[in-house]
């Protein structure tokens, strides 16, 4: 990939709010030295105070540029080489919402009955299922379980394994990333209350809440690795391309 196209992905990855601020100080030191300089004064102090903003617009571009090349730069630059880890362990992260909700659905519904969509349908699917049976779940392997709370239980250490593992890169996940994460384990620890052991309960109306937000966590952090790293992905597999283009030539 090339120095120009890199330098435009780096930029692009800033934060927008610190680029409007920079062209807006840009834009203004043009305005007051290569226009407002040949001009008297509007007001007495007028010219103290665009020397005093003037001032504040330089340090701050000064300091953009000093953060974008020793900061922004190289951090974005791991984030390139760790995206390909970093977003297939978050896919798998949450692959077990997929086949928790196939579960449900196939356990909670009849062949003949219509099946609900969003929150209803864990609603009235939880309402007919009896957490004592035994169960299976298919992930990458089908996995029989004796009952609902061992399912409950290996989701939520099966997600720990692989929080911990990129909260081990967490200098390379993005700040709302590390939050829906937290969101996930979070809302896995109050679905996973009985830690494996067998409870009195005969449905599972009292786990609706909790299982519908840990759908919804997932499915914002499905949305929200493709916009935070779509730029990441995009740059690697170019570099991808281009690393096995010269290895043939």
């Amino acid at each position: 990939m090339g120095i120009l196209k890199v330098f435009i992905y780096r930029i692009r990855t800033l934060n927008k709010y610190l680029v409007y601020i920079f062209f807006i100080a840009l834009i203004s030191i043009i305005i007051i030295e290569g226009f407002l300089i040949h001009i008297p004064e509007w007001f007495t102090g007028a010219s103290l105070i665009a020397s005093i903003y003037t001032k504040i617009c330089y340090a701050y571009m000064t300091s953009l540029i000093f953060y974008f090349i020793n900061v922004h730069y190289q951090s974005e630059k791991g984030k390139v080489k760790t995206v390909r880890y970093i977003y297939n362990k978050l896919g798998r992260l949450t692959r077990y919402k997929d086949s928790l909700v196939f579960v449900i659905q196939s356990n909670g519904f009849s062949k003949t009955e219509e099946i609900y969509e969003g929150s209803d349908m864990v609603l009235n699917a939880c309402k007919n299922i009896n957490p004592q049976l035994s169960v299976s779940m298919y992930t990458t392997r089908q996995i029989k379980f004796n009952n609902y709370f061992e399912l409950f239980h290996f989701i939520n250490t099966e997600s720990k394994v692989h929080i911990r593992d990129l909260l081990l890169l967490i200098d390379y996940l993005n700040i709302d990333i590390v939050e829906s994460i937290m969101n996930i384990e979070d809302t896995l620890e109050q679905i996973d209350v009985s830690k494996g052991h067998v409870l009195a309960n005969e449905d599972l109306k009292p786990w609706v809440s909790e299982i519908n937000n840990y759908i919804s966590a997932c499915n914002k952090l499905d949305t929200l690795k493709y916009d935070k790293y779509k730029l990441h992905i995009e740059e690697h597999s170019t570099n991808l391309k281009k690393t096995k283009k010269d290895e043939v030539n």
